[in-house]
């Protein structure tokens, strides 16, 4: 069975909305309160930067992310497992200064720091490589219905050019080509790369891949 999704952006009321929603989420409130101790926040500054809403034939669900000032973000995903009881939560707190990337999750109740990446910068050198207006959430690879033909704009979206290539030889929703996806994105940074890890994430939950 083929993923099939579509998305939509939030409009100005619906993120309104949801950012007085997440200013209720524990994880949130927890992250929040931990950058803001290390002096890295206002409440004025919390703003939601972009937010969709995504519907598949296998999970439905928000993905957010709120900006914090320059070089701060929480990224928050919910989804629900459609005809299942499953569902997946995610809060990141993100920092990015100098090429690095930290990300802060709760873990037994407590903000730790659970990822510290290089923020990936590579973008292939061809003439002009753009991505496709209609291509969610990334370049001309990463999402439904983006299979190029477009040269990869970047390292992350080679990762989803060959899963594609993958699902070809092998047939969609292997789980091989989906484990081998996650392991070329694992140590990636970025909005993007995050969303592509829990699209696939959700799959497994769901019991997608065989």
């Amino acid at each position: 069975m083929e993923v099939k999704s579509e998305q939509r952006e939030l409009g100005v009321l619906e993120k309104e909305f949801l950012l007085s929603k997440l200013n209720d989420n524990e994880k949130f409130i927890k992250i929040k309160k931990f950058l803001a101790e290390q002096g890295l926040l206002t409440e004025a500054e919390l703003k939601i930067s972009r937010a969709y809403q995504v519907m598949a034939n296998i999970y439905s669900g928000v993905t957010v992310e709120v900006s914090l000032g320059e070089g701060y973000q929480i990224w928050y995903s919910k989804f629900d497992v459609l005809n299942t009881n499953e569902g997946y939560e995610q809060v990141i707190g993100v920092h990015v200064q100098n090429n690095l990337e930290k990300q802060y999750e709760v873990k037994d109740g407590v903000v730790k720091l659970s990822k510290e990446l290089s923020v990936d910068e590579e973008v292939v050198e061809q003439d002009e490589v753009s991505a496709q207006d209609n291509c969610w959430p990334h370049g001309n690879w990463c999402g439904p219905g983006c299979s190029g033909p477009g040269a990869p704009v970047d390292a992350l979206d080679k990762c989803c050019m060959y899963h594609d290539n993958c699902y070809a030889i092998n047939g969609y929703s292997s789980c091989q080509c989906d484990y081998d996806l996650l392991d070329c994105t694992r140590g990636m940074s970025g909005w993007a790369a995050n969303i592509v890890r829990t699209t696939f994430i959700l799959a497994q939950i769901a019991g997608y891949c065989v």
